[in-house]
C-alpha cells in the first residue's frame, strides 16, 4: 500500500484526499509525514525486515522516499506537498533555506588491507575461554562482532550446530569462507564441517559507549555516591551556588526517616530507591536566581482535546507534521532541516527517543550531540515548530532491538513484566524530569505537544495492564498539557489491541482510502469516549523501507 517514492504527484494527491475528508463531529484530519526527511542509521544502528523466510537488512540510507533527501535537497515531492499544504491553509512564510554542499566521490575501490586473522592479536588480545558458546549479552556487549573458534577433532563427525541464532554468522573452514547463515536461512542448525578449525564471526549492532550524566548537571556531580542522602533544600542550595547547574533530579527513598523526602541523584537509581512522580525536578527561573522546593506553576494551558479537535492553550490547531529523526541527523544540520520544514508549510515535527543509545549501559544517561532532545526541542521552537515525541520503549523503526537497548533482552520487553517495567520506570522518569526541568512541555510554554505510547502496539499484543502503566507514567511524567497517543494500521482488530481510555488512538497508512481508514478509527474511539476524539494520521506514507538487494527507491542524490 505503500505510493512509489518517485512519485510525487501520487503523494501529494493522496495527502490532498485525506486532508479533504470529513466525517460527521470531527474536525478535518491531522497528519504526520512518514518521512518529512531522509536520515542515516550510522554504524551498528540498523535493524532489519523479517517478513519473508530471511531476514531483509536495512540500507544505512534510511529515506522512505521523503520529500528531503538524507543530504538535505529539496526533491520535487518537497514543492508538491507545499503546493498541497498551502491550499489547505498551511502558512507559508518561511524562504526556502540554501541547499548544503554536495561532494560527489565517484567511485571508491575498497581492497584488503588486513585480514581478520592477522588482525586477532590486536582485536582481542586476551580471548575469552569457554566450554560453550556465550551470547554477547554474556560477554557484556550488545552490538558489533564476535568470533568464535573452536578446533574439530578429526574423529568427530563433521557437523556443528548453531540453534537459535538471531542475527547472521559467516562460517569460515581453515580460514576459507564455507557458509553464510542468517535467522531463517536453511542449513543454520547443521553446518557442514570437512577440516579442523571453524570459525564463525557473529555481526550485530555497534559497540556500547561509557555514558554520563547531561552536562549541564556536571557541577552537580561532585556526590562522593550515586546518589546523596540530602534533603531537597541542601540540593537546591547546592545548585543555586552553581552558575552553570540548570537543573536537578529528586527522589523518593523509601527508608527516610522523615517519609518519603527527595534525594540528589546523579546516577542510574540504587536500591531500596526507586522512581517517583510525586517528587520534584527544580529548576532555575531563566533569569537566574536560585531553585524552588517546587516546580512553577504551567503557564498555559498546554495542548488538549476537545469537541473532535486538537486545543492549544483552547484554540483549535490543525497538525500538519513530518518526521524529522534528531538523532539520525549530525547535529549541525539540524537547523537546516527545520527551517526546511517551515518552509514546506509544516507546523510540527515528529521525532523520537533513541533509548539504546541515551542508556548504553544501564543507569547510563547520554545526552549530547545527536541525542541532546534538548537543543533539538529548543531549535524547533525557535522555528515555531511543535513536536510530536515517540519516546518508546519501541519505536519499531529500522533500528536493532526496535531502539531498546540490547541489555533488555533478558527481560520479556513491551510486557508487563516487572523487571522491564523497572527500567523502563528508571530510564523515563530521568527523561520526561530533563523535559519538564527544562519547560519544554506545552503547559510550561514549551514545543513538546503529543507523546506517543510503544508504536503500532496493535500488531504485537494487546497487554492492557502494559499499556496502562505506560500512560500513566507518560501522564505523571509529562504533566497534563501533552496529550499521550497511539498508532496503528486501521484495522479493527489491531485497533483493539491498543485501544484504552486515556490514550488518543491515531492510525497510520499510505495508500488506503482515508475515509475508509479514519471510519475504521473513529469505530474504535467511540468505544473509550462518547465524545467525539481527533482524526489523526501519525505516519502517512511517503514511500517503504529500503533493505538490501531489495531498494527500489532513488538514493542517488544522497551522496
Amino acid at each position: 500500500t505503500f505510493p512509489l517514492a518517485d512519485n510525487a504527484v501520487a503523494v501529494a494527491a493522496g495527502l490532498d484526499t485525506l486532508l479533504s475528508t470529513r466525517l460527521d463531529g470531527h474536525a478535518p484530519p491531522s497528519f504526520s509525514l512518514w518521512l518529512f526527511c531522509g536520515c542515516t542509521d550510522f554504524g551498528w544502528w540498523g535493524g532489519s525486515l523479517f517478513l519473508t523466510a530471511t531476514m531483509q537488512w536495512l540500507t544505512p540510507s534510511y529515506d522512505f522516499g521523503s520529500p528531503v533527501s538524507e543530504a538535505g535537497v529539496a526533491r520535487p515531492l518537497f514543492f508538491a506537498l507545499q503546493k498541497v499544504l498551502q491550499a489547505h491553509g498551511a502558512n507559508i512564510s518561511t524562504a526556502l533555506p540554501p541547499p548544503p554542499p554536495v561532494v560527489a566521490f565517484g567511485t571508491v575501490v575498497l581492497t584488503e588491507q588486513l585480514s581478520i586473522w592477522d588482525a586477532l592479536p590486536v582485536l582481542a588480545p586476551h580471548p575469552v575461554a569457554s566450554a560453550t558458546v556465550r551470547s554477547f549479552e554474556e560477554l557484556g556487549f550488545g552490538y558489533g562482532y564476535a568470533l568464535y573458534s573452536t578446533a574439530i577433532p578429526p574423529w568427530t563427525p563433521p557437523a556443528i550446530t548453531m540453534g537459535g541464532m538471531r542475527d547472521r554468522a559467516h562460517i569460515f573452514v581453515d580460514r576459507q569462507l564455507e557458509q553464510l547463515c542468517q535467522r531463517g536461512s536453511a542449513g543454520v542448525d547443521s553446518v557442514q564441517c570437512t577440516a579442523a578449525n571453524v570459525s564463525a564471526v557473529c555481526p550485530a549492532g555497534w559497540a556500547p559507549h561509557a555514558g554520563g550524566f547531561w552536562a549541564n548537571l556536571d557541577p552537580c556531580n561532585d556526590c562522593p555516591h550515586d546518589h546523596q542522602n540530602g534533603t531537597a533544600a541542601r540540593c537546591a542550595a547546592k545548585c543555586t551556588a552553581t552558575p552553570t547547574c540548570a537543573a536537578f533530579e529528586v527522589y523518593t527513598g523509601p527508608d527516610d526517616p522523615g517519609g518519603g523526602a527527595c534525594f540528589l541523584f546523579v546516577g542510574g537509581l540504587k536500591p531500596p530507591f526507586t522512581a517517583n512522580a510525586d517528587c520534584l525536578t527544580c529548576t532555575k527561573p531563566a533569569g537566574g536566581g536560585g531553585t524552588g522546593g517546587a516546580a512553577r506553576r504551567p503557564a498555559s494551558q498546554g495542548f488538549t482535546i476537545g469537541n473532535g479537535t486538537f486545543l492549544l492553550d483552547g484554540e483549535p490547531m490543525r497538525l500538519f507534521g513530518g518526521s524529522l529523526q534528531h538523532f539520525r541527523i549530525p547535529d549541525q544540520h539540524w537547523e537546516h532541516r527545520l527551517a526546511l520544514a517551515r518552509a514546506m508549510g509544516l507546523n510540527a515535527v515528529q521525532t523520537l527517543i533513541p533509548w539504546w543509545l541515551m542508556e548504553p549501559t544501564p543507569g547510563a544517561f547520554v545526552v549530547d550531540g545527536q541525542t541532546d532532545i534538548v537543543r533539538f526541542a529548543r531549535l524547533c521552537q525557535a522555528h515555531g515548530l511543535k513536536i510530536v515525541l515517540r519516546p518508546g520503549p519501541f519505536i519499531c523503526d529500522g533500528p536493532d532491538f526496535g531502539g531498546m537497548p540490547w541489555w533488555l533482552a533478558s527481560t520479556r520487553v513491551r510486557t508487563a513484566d516487572p523487571e522491564f517495567l523497572n527500567r523502563v520506570t528508571i530510564f523515563y522518569t530521568k527523561l520526561f524530569a530533563l523535559l519538564r526541568a527544562q519547560r519544554l512541555t506545552a503547559d510550561l510554554g514549551g514545543p513538546i505537544i503529543m507523546a506517543q505510547i510503544d508504536n503500532e502496539y496493535g500488531l504485537f499484543g494487546s497487554d492492557k495492564a502494559y499499556l496502562g502503566f505506560l500512560r500513566d507514567l507518560w501522564r505523571a511524567g509529562l504533566g497534563p498539557g501533552v496529550v499521550i497517543h497511539s498508532t496503528d494500521p486501521p484495522t479493527s482488530q489491531i485497533l483493539g489491541g491498543s485501544r484504552l481510555a486515556g490514550i488518543l488512538q491515531t492510525v497510520d497508512f499510505g495508500g488506503e482510502n482515508p475515509a475508509t481508514a479514519f471510519s475504521v478509527l473513529r469505530d474504535s474511539q467511540r468505544l473509550v469516549s462518547a465524545a467525539p476524539l481527533p482524526l489523526m494520521n501519525s505516519e502517512y506514507y511517503t514511500g517503504g523501507l529500503a533493505y538490501w538487494g531489495g531498494s527500489a527507491f532513488p538514493l542517488a542524490d544522497n551522496a
